[in-house]
């Protein structure tokens, strides 16, 4: 009967309700920068200067400054190409040394709808990235 009840007490353990989640970390990024590529593609820059944001935290940034970017080349359609989080630049390397991470994303503008999952349309999606528009997109 012992031994039933330690059974018993390691499969209900086995079983506690999991600590909640701690809150994540703030992250605040910086200005975006968009750069437009000879091939109607840009290129977009934004400094990551405090934490380090999700997946989903980095393409909503992009993605607002893909669509006001595209907005003042009166483009109706970004496609989004990729995301990549570049890592603070370690002291004593030749390159600028500014210790912070950097998104850096690519989207293709266009006039038509272009073929692919990840299609912003910039008049839709724009009005919801008022924030970007304010914090002063340059390019």
């Amino acid at each position: 009967m012992l031994r039933a009840l330690g059974v018993l007490s390691i499969m209900l353990s086995a079983c506690a309700v999991p600590e909640p989640a701690a809150e994540a970390d703030p992250v605040a990024f910086g200005g975006p920068t968009a750069r437009l590529q000879s091939d109607g593609q840009v290129q977009i820059f934004v400094p990551v200067e405090v934490g380090l944001p999700t997946a989903q935290q980095a393409r909503d940034v992009t993605d607002c400054a893909a669509a006001v970017s595209a907005t003042r080349r009166a483009v109706q359609f970004a496609r989004h190409i990729r995301t990549s989080l570049s890592e603070p630049v370690e002291e004593g390397d030749d390159a600028d040394d500014t210790g912070i991470r950097t998104l850096d994303a690519v989207y293709t503008l266009s006039e038509a709808l272009p073929r692919g999952d990840f299609v912003i349309d910039v008049a839709v999606f724009a009005e919801t990235c008022d924030a970007a528009a304010e914090d002063g997109l340059n390019g």
